[in-house]
């Protein structure tokens, strides 16, 4: 039952009307029948005149009226229903109606109102936001948006509310109550606000306003009630929401880690502004969590104490991730000495005195406290590096290798079950990624390497075994001394033997060896005579090989990593690229080039370009032919030069379009080129965001310098074997740099210009010589290229004629053999040779005028 707008105007009026204005036992009686009316809600379009009567309530509070606490609490929680709608049109064009109440209801918590008011006043927030208890999954709230809900499902109602409650600015009005009933002490109140805030705090946009309003200054005193008070539970949990949804927290956290609370929760006297500045470092953010931390792990032994301790923990891991300037003020206080005897024991240590024997049990809670403490421990060493020597001296890194090394399984290590050791390994591996790298003598001394390639031979987990090829990776990158330590140690034959085809492993994994075999060659060369030696040659070969049978439709990382393994492994030593080029891995090059995807090109004529600077390179580029069409090395990589002119419209019929400026053409297609794309609609999105990356790198300049570069080494000379139109445009390839240099001084003069600067007399004489020089050339060029093409239209006309003249001794040849021939049973042995020799050269002409008139043809449609 809903109570209609008149009786709502006759309450109005009884309120303001001068002769019923001070019946307060009639207002009090009224707004009771209101609510007992409504106890399906108030309609949408009704919510103004609520918000008037709500509003002379409040009015009527604050002046002390006895008698309306109770009439207000229960209108507040009638607001709590979702409200009505009496047209279909209502959620869209009456939204301003509950922004507007909503601020109403903000003012409740000012000075002045009543606990009870304010108390009924949040519960009613708090019901709004999580949209009448039906609150979707995390998931859910991730994967839509307001604009893509269903129309009418919980998912939408909950993200609308959570809207208005953000553009009603009821969060700032929320935190400012809070504020005051810390300083009254009201621990009740601050509890039912803070769960307030904890049910707004599940969007970024209303946790950024939460943030901005200064939650922060008031967490410290709400932390400081004890780990077994409410309070401090759902203190925590809004500040994990608050640092997962805010991205821009962190300079937040930075300006009020070191504000005393108290400074900024009131206003206080200077006297006491005085004593709290002296007592910042003691009432910071930073200091607050790290002693709740302390005291729930010291003393705290239920369930409910560990899941706040490590709700506390994952608070503590997500600042250090937003920012990392926190670490100081952790460390100083006192934070890392705990959570490196919760990391090291009992592994190096017995954890004492912040670890009690009992508390490190193979329970789950506990196991994710070892986690969460050695990413802690790990994240505080890589941020403030002097704590390291406290992490040395508990032996963090010593504890990280027991779980790797499987020769000598501890106790401490054995005691998990097979999932958690799982786990611990793969954390392991992780943490080491990160400090190995920035504490390279400390790995080495307690034998990283050693222990690390075991693990890799006896892990059969193959996502462990690729995190610990990116650790080493990663460290011989930071470490160059590292990669000639791993090939003493045997590390060679074990990369090769898992990126080598065959052995049924993923793509990931295969790629990762790779780029750790290019980095370990590139770093230390005697380990490409390593590689030689272990026929590691041959492995990139059949590598090379399975490339070029891969789908041509898609771009590869692992044949990008198999051609960045070639050009570090085997083109700077001679014996390894004298091996690569007799077992004909430049025809295997090529055709990876003719039958890839495009992407792939140009680390591929890279790699080429650097082989061909090796003279004995050149014969096999010369002798390549295609298995596809019998093309020559040079005429396939002029290919790939007319699709980029195609696509900017460099030549016309194959002659320079644009003298101005070569390179950039017509500025449109003259050909139709296929647009690269990822194609298959049935890939992940990291998927589809890995390969759209590779193919975004492919840029068509990237692809017309190396051309020039492999051509260059090549020499432009040594192409005699190629037809004149090729010739013709290896006119223009030939001028590419300096090409390039005229566009270079047309941008230098157009970024003066723009920017309103004029060069000195020398500087535009250099500019316009430059300029000028490119435009001659771009003439020559065109000049040359018309010189090639007249004469191969000179050719044709040759062929033609010497067609038509075959053609014409064919048809006399033709019409003799109509008439009665001699016997040849009565000729001579010269007569009857002279009659095989016509007949033959019949049969010749008559194939010969089939291939050529096909040549012909062709010749028209080009």
């Amino acid at each position: 039952m809903n109570m209609p707008g008149p009786e709502i105007d006759k309450l109005i009026k009884l309120f303001t009307d001068g002769n019923s204005s001070e019946l307060y036992d009639r207002h009090c009686a009224s707004i009771e029948r209101l609510c007992a009316n409504s106890t399906e809600g108030f309609a949408i379009q009704d919510l103004p005149k609520i918000q008037q009567i709500l509003e002379l309530t409040f009015g009527l509070i604050l002046k002390g009226i006895e008698g309306l606490n109770y009439p207000a609490c229960k209108l507040l929680r009638s607001m709590s229903m979702p409200f009505l709608h009496r047209a279909s049109t209502d959620e869209i064009n009456l939204l301003g109606n509950v922004e507007r109440i909503l601020s109403a209801i903000g003012k409740a918590f000012s000075s002045g109102f009543p606990r009870d008011v304010q108390m009924a006043a949040a519960e009613m927030l708090r019901v709004f936001s999580s949209a009448n208890s039906s609150r979707p999954s995390a998931l859910e709230i991730a994967s839509v948006s307001l604009d893509t809900a269903n129309v009418g499902s919980s998912v939408r109602q909950f993200l609308l509310n959570q809207r208005l409650i953000q553009q009603s600015h009821v969060i700032r009005a929320i935190i400012n109550g809070l504020k005051i009933a810390l300083q009254d002490s009201d621990e009740v109140l601050a509890i039912s606000l803070m769960s307030t805030l904890l049910s707004i705090s599940y969007l970024p946009a209303n946790c950024q306003h939460i943030v901005e309003s200064g939650i922060l200054s008031c967490t410290p005193s709400l932390l400081s009630f004890g780990f077994k008070h409410e309070l401090t539970s759902v203190t925590v949990e809004v500040l994990w929401n608050l640092l997962e949804h805010d991205q821009e927290i962190g300079k937040h956290l930075i300006m009020d880690s070191s504000l005393g609370t108290y400074e900024v929760a009131v206003d206080v006297t200077l006297k006491e502004k005085e004593v709290a500045s002296n007592e910042r470092s003691h009432h910071s953010l930073t200091y607050a969590l790290t002693s709740l931390f302390k005291s729930v792990l010291e003393l705290g032994s239920r369930e409910v104490d560990k899941e706040l301790r490590n709700n506390t923990l994952v608070v503590i891991n997500l600042m250090l991730f937003r920012s990392s300037q926190l670490a100081g003020a952790f460390a100083s206080a006192g934070l890392f000495e705990a959570s490196l005897a919760v990391s090291c024991a009992p592994e190096c240590c017995n954890g004492m005195p912040y670890v009690k024997p009992w508390a490190l049990s193979t329970e789950e809670l506990d196991f994710e406290l070892k986690l969460l403490c050695w990413s802690l421990s790990a994240a505080g060493c890589v941020s403030q590096p002097s704590l390291f020597s406290s992490a040395k001296t508990a032996g963090l890194m010593p504890t990280l290798m027991q779980y790797l090394d499987y020769s000598s399984l501890t106790p401490a290590v054995q005691r998990w079950n097979a999932d958690r050791s799982s786990s611990l390994r793969c954390s392991a591996l992780s943490l080491l990624y990160k400090l190995a790298p920035v504490f390279p003598e400390e790995y080495l001394a307690v034998g990283g390497i050693s222990v690390l390639l075991n693990f890799l031979r006896s892990s059969t987990n193959t996502s462990h075994v690729e995190s610990g090829l990116r650790h080493l990776h990663a460290l011989s990158i930071a470490t160059p001394a590292v990669a000639e330590n791993l090939g003493e140690q045997g590390a060679i034959p074990l990369v090769l033997d898992l990126a080598k085809p065959g052995t049924g492993l993923q793509d990931k994994l295969r790629q990762t060896s790779l780029q750790l075999l290019s980095v370990m060659c590139e770093s230390a060369l005697e380990n490409q005579r390593r590689l030689r030696k272990v026929q590691g040659v041959a492995v990139l070969l059949s590598l090379l090989s399975e490339a070029c049978t891969l789908d041509p439709t898609l771009p590869s990382s692992l044949v990008l990593a198999t051609l960045n393994a070639i050009w570090n492994c085997i083109v700077p030593d001679k014996k390894n690229l004298a091996h690569f080029l007799v077992s004909d891995g430049l025809d295997l090059l090529l055709n990876l080039i003719e039958k890839g995807h495009r992407s792939h090109m140009p680390l591929a004529l890279s790699l080429m370009a650097d082989m061909l600077q090796n003279p004995r390179a050149l014969p096999f580029f010369h002798q390549w032919r295609s298995e596809l069409n019998q093309q020559t090395a040079g005429h396939l990589l002029i290919t790939f030069w007319k699709e980029e002119d195609g696509l900017r419209g460099m030549t016309v019929n194959g002659i320079l379009a644009n003298t101005s400026q070569p390179l950039r053409g017509l500025d449109k297609r003259t050909a139709w080129i296929a647009h690269e794309s990822v194609v298959y609609g049935n890939l992940s999105p990291e998927r589809r965001a890995e390969l759209t990356a590779i193919i975004e790198a492919c840029t068509g300049e990237n692809i017309l310098a190396k051309i020039f570069s492999v051509f260059k080494l090549v020499g432009m000379g040594t192409l005699n074997y190629l037809s004149l139109e090729d010739q013709a445009m290896l006119c223009l390839i030939e001028k590419y740099v300096k090409f390039s240099q005229g566009d270079l001084w047309r941008k230098i003069k157009s970024e003066f210009e723009d920017e309103g600067m004029r060069p000195t007399a020398a500087d535009r004489e250099r500019l316009a010589a430059g300029i000028e020089l490119c435009e001659h050339l771009a003439q020559a060029v065109r000049d040359a290229q018309h010189s090639v093409l007249d004469r191969h239209v000179g050719s044709l006309k040759d062929q033609e004629k010497k067609f038509f003249e075959g053609m014409q001794a064919q048809r006399k040849l033709e019409q003799d053999m109509r008439f009665y021939q001699k016997d040849k049973s009565q000729l001579t042995l010269a007569e009857i040779r002279e009659a095989k020799q016509k007949k033959e050269q019949m049969l010749k002409n008559s194939h010969n005028l089939s291939h050529f008139t096909e040549e012909v043809d062709q010749s028209i449609v080009s």
